[in-house]
């Protein structure tokens, strides 16, 4: 079984999809909350270091965008070629509100196996994001 790491309203999507999508999954409560300030968020935007070219243009258009803005700029990107190291780089500085904006924008288009590997990975890189912000408190 994969661990699915889903926000209660996630879930009540989650709950709508296909039974095929949804067999394979141990889905767990995100109980990790962040309520982030916007200086810390500015200056992990501005401290990136990325490499991409197309994440260095998002870096550039990202500049006084809300939490809502970024995930839509997000979903209108593809990731697929993007190496880790700046998808890491990217999903931290982001934090996890605009983390849990991008799945909720994917989870209800899931389709696939496949979807839904997808936004496993971006809600366990959200959950490890929660557990870090919480050693800084």
């Amino acid at each position: 079984m994969n661990t699915l790491h889903l926000t209660t309203e996630e879930q009540g999507v989650y709950a709508k999809l296909s039974d095929a999508l949804r067999e394979g999954w141990d889905v767990q409560t995100e109980m990790g909350t962040y309520q982030d300030s916007e200086e810390k968020f500015s200056m992990r935007i501005a401290l990136l270091r990325l490499h991409d070219s197309k994440l260095l243009d998002f870096q550039k258009r990202a500049v006084g965008l809300s939490s809502d803005q970024l995930a839509s700029l997000i979903l209108g990107m593809n990731l697929k070629d993007v190496e880790d190291d700046d998808l890491a780089e990217l999903f931290f500085a982001v934090g996890s509100s605009v983390m849990t904006s991008v799945i909720g924008g994917l989870l209800p288009k899931s389709k696939t196996d496949s979807d839904m590997e997808d936004i496993s990975a971006l809600a366990a890189i959200r959950h490890s994001i929660l557990q870090s912000y919480s050693h800084d408190e």
